[in-house]
């Protein structure tokens, strides 16, 4: 799949990256020097500790779809998940009345999982019709590590480890 992605041109970086680092703060109450202040890191280093990019593959199947990437070192969580934006159904007055996008989101860590959140219409039928959030939520109990999580997942988590 990564051969099917579409190339970035100079116009594309500057509107679809955001590259940055990260400054001196706190962590759990803790002061923590920024990445320029890390042992090791050269001075003036421009190194990334933070990307987020919008990125399109070309195929047929996936034409016109945007994939938004993020990752980045010591981010307020450490999570990894994959969410799924789905379009609002042209043909309902009910994606007109909310800017909330019905999204599948498949947790992988810290735990693994799926929430479902869906807008949907709720009242009697006559006259207004409210449309209010509804999330179904599924966790795995598996918890014996080598049987945590399938190849593909492993894979994902480990594209951060990994020299691409």
């Amino acid at each position: 799949m990564l051969k099917s992605l579409k190339p970035f041109t100079d116009e594309s970086v500057a509107r679809d990256v955001v590259r940055g680092q990260y400054k001196a703060g706190n962590v759990d109450g803790k002061p923590v020097p920024g990445y320029l202040e890390e042992a090791k890191v050269p001075a003036g280093s421009t190194t990334e500790t933070f990307v987020a990019l919008r990125t399109e593959v070309q195929s047929w199947r996936w034409a016109g779809v945007p994939f938004y990437l993020r990752t980045g070192k010591r981010l307020a969580a450490r999570d990894a998940q994959i969410v799924v934006n789905f379009r609002p159904a042209p043909h309902t007055d009910l994606s007109r009345r909310s800017s909330r996008a019905n999204k599948l989101v498949i947790k992988l860590q810290p735990e693994d999982g799926l929430e479902l959140h869906l807008l949907a219409a709720k009242g009697s039928g006559q006259g207004e019709t409210a449309v209010a959030g509804v999330r179904s939520t599924s966790t795995s109990t598996r918890r014996s590590p080598p049987n945590r999580v399938g190849a593909y997942e492993r894979l994902l988590l480990g594209c951060d480890r990994r020299a691409v």
